[in-house]
Parts: structure tokens; sequence; C-alpha cells
């Protein structure tokens, strides 16, 4: 399973450069875009004085899907 996992990225990285896309750029950007959405998450649930670990998973994709259309 490991090695196929390794070709699906392999074949990821070789897609992004034959359309011209640094894949490691657009893995910063995209680890940079989580990374704003999570904080999201943190600073609302301490806004309605919650603690992430203390809510469901079904909360926090709630908060999730918000940080996700607010950035």
């Amino acid at each position: 399973m490991q090695e196929e996992r390794g070709d699906v990225l392999f074949s990821a990285v070789n897609v992004a450069r034959i359309q011209g896309i640094d894949p490691e750029e657009a893995l910063h950007k995209s680890a940079d875009k989580f990374t704003a959405r999570f904080r999201y998450m943190e600073n609302a649930a301490l806004a309605a004085d919650k603690q992430l670990e203390d809510m469901s998973l079904e909360e926090m994709d709630a908060l999730y899907a918000q940080g996700k259309s607010r950035l």
C-alpha cells in the first residue's frame, strides 16, 4: 500500500509539472490554506468559549466549512 501511495504522489507531481505548476509551491499554498482554516476553527471555538478537543467531529466540520467559505 505504501508503494502504491508513493506512485500516486509521483504521478500527481508529474501531472503538475506537465501543467506548468511547481508542485512544491502548490503544496505550500495548500498547506497554508489548511493552516488558515484550522486557525479560524480554533478562534471560532474560543469565541464560543469552547476547546476543539471538547467538540464533536460534526461541530468541528461546521467550523471548518465556515472558515472555508470565509477565507
